[in-house]
């Protein structure tokens, strides 16, 4: 019985078009070769700025639409 690690597949991505997830997508490929430790702030990062974005995206459209 084998006790290799599999081998992750890499997997690219188009680009969105916006600048700060594709910042994001582009951290997902840091993981590669590390240890699972190291990929909690990894993780914890790409969090973060996907949920900046979510709210400055929700801010945009509140202020399109009048609502505060």
């Amino acid at each position: 019985m084998s006790h290799e690690t599999p081998e992750v597949a890499r997997t690219s991505y188009e680009p969105t078009g916006r600048p700060e997830i594709d910042v994001v997508l582009d951290r997902l490929e840091e993981l590669d070769g590390r240890p699972p430790i190291q990929h909690v702030s990894i993780y914890e990062d790409i969090h973060r700025r996907l949920h900046d974005v979510l709210l400055e995206a929700g801010e945009s459209s509140d202020q399109a639409t009048g609502r505060s």
